[in-house]
């Protein structure tokens, strides 16, 4: 089953070797965005929960205005071989456009800040530590996260999350002067969850391996595919263990 609430675009891509769930919601400077979103298959889901919400008008006297949103995702997945969770954000330079003004822009911060930002860090978005459990002041960290291209890795884990999932939270911020150019700034924040594949060994005892061998060099005289004592084919002999599979490699399953 694949749930949608209020959500402007959701990728869902099944591979061979992984489930990749992606949950993205635009981001408006000044606008109403949907608060939750959520998407799942059968061993993976993935929930983005908050406001996007960011007012960047000006108040009272207020020379730069910082501004905090919070959002928070949490992943849950059974497989035993694990996930991966990202994020992502803004276009391919990692901008918020101004929808009617495009030399308008809110620039992703360009490295992290902790409690000061330098002189041209104006203008810019990014991602902060909430202040205290709060969804609209950050604490003294401001970090950048990656463009569409290159994500920005939040969790990486070998085995299964907890039974009630793992959570990430943090908040979305803008900083910017009273120049801005006011209007709605149009972006991306993704979420992808990349769950690994679970493979699983079935044990078999000495004589099947043999005559599995044997097979899968295509031998087919069942006087040396049944008989373990035989001679193996001379070209067994050479085999060595590989670090990777080749490709296009025929398998023989049993």
């Amino acid at each position: 089953m694949l749930r949608l609430l209020g959500l402007n675009q959701i990728n869902f891509l099944v591979k061979r070797s992984l489930v990749l769930l992606t949950l993205l919601g635009s981001v408006f400077i000044i606008f109403n965005s949907p608060n939750n979103v959520y998407a799942e298959d059968s061993a993976a889901s993935l929930t983005v929960t908050g406001s996007f919400n960011i007012d960047l008008t000006p108040q009272g006297t207020e020379q730069i205005m910082i501004r905090a949103s919070g959002m928070q995702a949490t992943a849950k997945t059974t497989s035993v071989a694990g996930y991966s969770l990202y994020v992502s954000g803004g276009d391919e330079n990692g901008n918020f456009v101004n929808e009617k003004a495009s030399n308008s822009i809110l620039k992703p911060i360009n490295g992290s800040a902790y409690y000061s930002f330098a002189a041209d860090q104006i203008n810019i978005w990014g991602f902060c530590n909430q202040y205290y459990s709060s969804t609209t002041q950050c604490d003294s960290s401001y970090f950048p996260i990656g463009k569409p291209s290159a994500p920005t890795l939040l969790k990486k884990s070998d085995t299964a999350t907890p039974t009630d999932g793992y959570t990430y939270k943090a908040n979305l911020f803008a900083r910017a002067n009273q120049q801005i150019v006011s209007g709605k700034y149009i972006g991306d924040i993704t979420y992808s969850l990349i769950v690994n594949e679970e493979i699983s060994s079935t044990l078999v005892t000495g004589r099947d391996f043999n005559k599995l061998l044997r097979e899968a060099v295509n031998t087919t005289d069942p006087a040396i595919l049944n008989d373990p004592k035989s001679e193996l084919p001379v070209y067994i002999n050479s085999l060595t263990f590989a670090k990777a599979e080749p490709t296009a490699t025929p398998k023989k399953d049993r």
